[in-house]
């Protein structure tokens, strides 16, 4: 997801007045940040799954965290369209 992200801030990019001397730098932080917001994401869903587990609803919490995601990467894909 956070691949497809990426190509969404580098169409962004393209439609701003950014120099584009400095897209290398906008690109490489925004890829941090996207890595760093995956993985802070990675550790709240996998504790939101385990007190999911012990109340027995670790489905329903799997089916809610994974339509967020679908949703998060269709507004992306969306938003990439659009741009290109």
């Amino acid at each position: 997801m956070w691949l497809s992200a990426r190509s969404l801030i580098l169409a962004i990019l393209k439609h701003t007045r950014i120099s584009v001397w400095s897209w290398g730098a906008v690109d490489k932080f925004g890829f941090l940040l996207l890595g760093l917001g995956w993985l802070i994401s990675v550790f709240l869903s996998q504790n939101y799954y385990e007190r999911g587990f012990e109340k027995d609803l670790l489905w329903p919490r799997f089916l809610r965290v994974s339509l967020i995601e679908v949703l998060v990467l269709g507004l992306i894909v969306g938003g990439t369209l659009l741009l290109a």
